[in-house]
């Protein structure tokens, strides 16, 4: 007997690396989710019959439900945050989002029984 797949979560779906990682578990038939909240992405870039919950991943509560609604394997998280300039700029913002967001995030998948997490960051690769 064969174990049921669960769903994977994408935390910033709505963005270009999250949106064509949708796209790609999309094709290998996998049932996502997006988590975003669209500060830097875009509704339009979600597939049509992706369900999009529009939320921070600071957001503990909001976070700790969407994971109970159904069964996830996996969570993608590409919410960070990336712009240099910015992070020069406000320090604290990245520190909120980044690290407290992705501890917050972390704490939700442990919380609710979700083994797989993948944390990735494009901002070093294009320089």
């Amino acid at each position: 007997m064969s174990r049921r797949r669960g769903a994977v979560l994408v935390t910033g779906g709505a963005g270009y690396v999250g949106s064509f990682t949708v796209r790609a578990l999309r094709a290998r038939g996998e049932e996502v989710v997006v988590l975003d909240d669209l500060s830097k992405g875009h509704r339009a870039a979600v597939p049509r019959g992706v369900p999009l919950v529009r939320a921070r991943v600071q957001d503990r509560g909001r976070v700790r439900r969407v994971l109970r609604a159904r069964r996830f394997d996996a969570i993608l998280h590409f919410a960070a945050d990336a712009y240099v300039g910015e992070s020069v700029a406000d320090p604290w913002k990245y520190w909120r989002n980044n690290a407290e967001g992705t501890l917050a995030l972390l704490d939700a998948a442990v919380a609710c029984g979700v083994e797989g997490f993948v944390l990735s960051s494009s901002c070093a690769v294009y320089g």
